[in-house]
């Protein structure tokens, strides 16, 4: 349990009561039902000194299980931890590897959410349905020619699952596990084309994140209300957004900031300067590098150096990054005026090339102005 504001002492004391309220659950879960009052007593010492009552909700909660389903529940909670281990071993691979993982973790979350399905303790349950949603949400967004045979169905299974979890959560009181599934679920609802949903469920996951103290939540909460906003044409919610995005953040420490304030810029026409700030910014990870020369050859070609931009596309193309270095070859020659070879380069707007949803909607929109111009 985290929280933020007040004195030191006051801090002091709240992680000294976390770390209690902790140890006794732990005891309490093992079937030492010794520790329900002094339980119950630090949870409220939290909810009426430090504005943490879902301490009281988490402690009713497994009060109210049985010792077989405390037993049933914890040894849940070590089979979900070493399929979760897998993922986290991971790191953010983005290569074969890895979608190789992806798809056999989610295999795995899929049987071990079936067979928690109706355990008494269902919070574990609930933690498989919401890091699934936010593997599909992972996968739906991104780059992979492995791409799921029905992709709506995945996407309606996804969604159905994070709301599940969600009740879930609230049921047992707890609000920091709710962040991953609101946040799953927001992307999951832009990709299905409801933005609405997609900006309700966000908004939700950021006021949470910021009332219990969780800004690496925040953070990405305002990170996929800047993409809605962006992709709405809305520069004036864009730039607040990362105003209070730079207040979580630095673009030192944060590429998605990084890669925000730059296609923010691009949007705004400022191509020079988007182009400065990306050479400022360069990005380490693999995964990020390969979006930081996409950004980098696209503000290149807007300011008309086509040499730099085929450069930064060239690297694309070189260390196969996908459907990424395919697009960035389609724009470019849409700028260099080459519009029969941008549908040469893309086909059908990369549908038939296993394209990401992502992918397409981008593949589509340059073939839309190659055939404009050519008509």
């Amino acid at each position: 349990m985290t929280s933020f504001g007040g004195s030191d002492d006051s801090q002091a004391i709240l992680a000294e009561r976390a770390v209690a309220f902790r140890e006794h659950l732990d005891l309490l879960r093992t079937g030492d039902r010794s520790v329900t009052g002094p339980l119950l007593d630090v949870a409220e010492d939290l909810c009426r000194e430090h504005d943490r009552c879902d301490a009281v909700d988490i402690a009713r909660y497994y009060c109210s299980l049985t010792d077989a389903g405390l037993a049933h529940g914890l040894e849940l909670d070590r089979r979900y931890e070493r399929i979760h281990a897998e993922l986290r071993a991971a790191g953010g691979l983005r290569d074969e590897p890895w979608y190789e993982l992806r798809d056999r973790v989610l295999e795995g979350l899929a049987l071990f959410a079936r067979a928690s399905a109706d355990a008494e303790d269902r919070v574990p349950h609930a933690r498989a349905l919401s890091i699934s949603a936010r593997l599909v949400a992972d996968m739906l967004e991104g780059e992979s020619a492995e791409a799921p045979e029905d992709p709506v169905y995945v996407l309606m299974t996804a969604r159905d699952g994070a709301d599940r979890s969600l009740r879930i959560f609230r049921a047992a009181g707890m609000r920091k596990p709710t962040l991953e599934a609101l946040w799953a679920r927001g992307r999951l609802d832009r990709l299905s084309g409801d933005r609405i949903a997609a900006r309700h469920r966000l908004e939700e996951c950021l006021s949470e994140a910021e009332r219990i103290g969780q800004p690496a939540w925040s953070a990405r909460a305002l990170e996929g209300l800047l993409r809605l906003a962006r992709e709405a044409g809305d520069a004036q919610h864009t730039g607040r957004l990362l105003s209070r995005l730079a207040g979580v953040l630095s673009p030192e420490e944060s590429w998605p900031l990084t890669r925000e304030y730059a296609q923010w810029i691009l949007q705004r026409d400022h191509a020079e300067e988007a182009r400065v700030f990306l050479a400022r910014h360069e990005a380490v990870g693999e995964a990020d590098l390969v979006s930081w020369r996409l950004l980098s050859g696209n503000a290149a070609l807007r300011s008309g150096d086509a040499e730099a931009a085929r450069a930064h596309f060239d690297w694309l193309e070189r260390n196969d990054a996908g459907e990424s270095a395919v697009l960035a070859q389609a724009s470019l020659l849409l700028e260099l005026g080459r519009y029969e070879d941008v549908a040469l380069e893309l086909g059908d707007g990369g549908l038939s090339l296993g394209f990401s949803l992502r992918g397409e909607a981008q593949g589509h929109s340059i073939l839309g102005e190659a055939e404009l111009a050519l008509d």
